[in-house]
């Protein structure tokens, strides 16, 4: 397993600036931690998180990690035992969810409502053992 917090990337298009915090989104970091972490205000990393995020057409934090490891040649996908104790509507949101939709977006593209997803999110976050879908990323990646 790759330790993402000792990966580094150098990601054409992007500032300086921007490349290091594009690093440590690529990590279990939260914002708070990520502008304590840079010596930066929340604004500038909100602000930077915004341009990185239209730079590469992801709708959230969570897409931009999913793109960045789908099409890593570093990383795989891994079948995980705890992928067979979801039922049909669990194993769609699944897929969903490592590829980086959001809940609404899950909904919509599932036509069930907001609420359903949330709640089985949560009992696919407590099936696999994470706390929310970028650990849940970071697990079927092989990522710690």
């Amino acid at each position: 397993m790759m330790n993402i917090h000792e990966e580094i990337i150098n990601v054409p298009g992007l500032t300086r600036s921007q490349t290091r915090i594009y690093n440590n989104l690529m990590t279990t970091l939260s914002h708070t931690q990520i502008y304590e972490k840079l010596n930066l205000s929340s604004g500038g990393v909100r602000c930077h998180t915004a341009s990185i995020l239209s730079i590469f057409g992801a709708n959230s934090r969570l897409d931009l990690i999913c793109q960045h490891y789908a099409e890593s040649n570093d990383f795989t996908l891994i079948e995980h035992d705890f992928i067979n104790k979801f039922d049909e509507l669990e194993s769609d949101i699944f897929t969903y969810t490592i590829k980086g939709y959001s809940t609404k977006e899950t909904a919509y593209c599932l036509g069930v409502k907001v609420g359903v997803i949330a709640y089985a999110r949560n009992r696919i976050y407590k099936i696999a053992e994470v706390k929310n879908g970028y650990e849940l990323v970071y697990k079927c990646y092989g990522v710690h």
